[in-house]
């Protein structure tokens, strides 16, 4: 076999790697959204309080809690977020959009805490934990205006 024949079956073995692991995400998108649109608003509902904080106490020193943030197309659901200071957070990211989103944090002593990327439909996590109170604002950097407030109790 020539040179430029093995060229072309590596670049198109390649690209059907590629083409695979693309199918495959977007079946999986798919299957999120058909789970959810049969579980209908019962499904979501779950979700939200598999979700919600868990654990107890003063919060200082307790397990690691759970929020979520969801992503729309232009507005984060809920605007505001409030944790409380010293407490780790995971923070469960779920994009309902269409466009891709992330979310980026600017928190106290110019920390950034930055998500994935998160195309229509994927979810994922983050983990926060800041210690001191206060009021700091955090944006999705794919959309100007795209932006909501933590709150640090």
């Amino acid at each position: 076999m020539s040179y430029r024949k093995q060229v072309k079956k590596r670049q198109r073995t390649e690209r059907e790697k590629r083409e695979n692991a693309s199918a495959r995400r977007a079946a999986v998108r798919r299957g999120w959204l058909y789970a959810v649109s049969i579980l209908g608003m019962a499904g979501v509902v779950a979700v939200v309080f598999a979700l919600a904080p868990i654990g107890g106490g003063s919060g200082s020193s307790g397990p690691e809690q759970s929020v979520v943030l969801t992503m729309r197309d232009n507005n984060f659901e809920p605007s505001v977020l409030t944790i409380k200071a010293a407490q780790s957070y995971k923070i469960g990211l779920w994009n309902q959009g269409q466009n891709p989103h992330n979310v980026w944090l600017v928190g106290p002593n110019r920390k950034d805490y930055r998500s994935d990327d998160y195309a229509g439909g994927e979810s994922g996590s983050m983990k926060l934990k800041i210690d001191e109170p206060g009021e700091y604002g955090f944006v999705c950097t794919f959309h100007a205006g795209m932006g909501g407030q933590l709150v640090v109790e």
